[in-house]
């Protein structure tokens, strides 16, 4: 019984749970960070993809789901139809699927963790990267990455 409060209360202190389990992510402002995304989105061609990444956590693939539908959700709230979700298993995939010149990269950069974030893959593959927005909480952060092909 002691045990999990003393688990309950450290959980609460860290949020270890919201960037570690299928919760991933419920602790994020998406209202924000989509605003954000729709403001500095220029391109004129569309839908632009949203190429979202996952994460397995605790034996669960997630984080793609996570991204996904919050941004859809806040996208509809915003009456912004430009943008186009779509699942890619990692930078490798976006890089050989995507043939438009502009899209966003979306994933979790998880404190600890072994994946590694795609910006190096991306870049060495000759990939230009905008202004990242960042949701930053604990050293965890979700990040929305604009892409152009140079």
């Amino acid at each position: 019984m002691l045990w999990s409060l003393v688990a309950g209360i450290n959980d609460l202190r860290t949020n270890r749970i919201a960037w570690s389990s299928p919760q991933l992510g419920s602790r994020i402002e998406w209202d924000d960070m989509t605003r954000q995304m729709s403001e500095a989105e220029s391109s004129q061609a569309y839908p632009v993809n949203v190429y979202t990444l996952p994460v397995v956590s605790k034996g669960y693939l997630t984080g793609n789901w996570a991204i996904s539908t919050s941004l859809e959700y806040q996208l509809d709230a915003l009456e912004d139809d430009r943008f186009q979700m779509v699942y890619a298993k990692d930078a490798n995939h976006v890089m050989t699927k995507e043939q438009s010149d502009h899209f966003w990269v979306a994933y979790f950069d998880i404190a600890d963790w072994r994946q590694r974030p795609p910006t190096k893959a991306l870049t060495d593959n000759g990939f230009r990267l905008g202004n990242e927005i960042v949701f930053d909480h604990l050293g965890n952060r979700i990040v929305l990455l604009p892409v152009w092909r140079e």
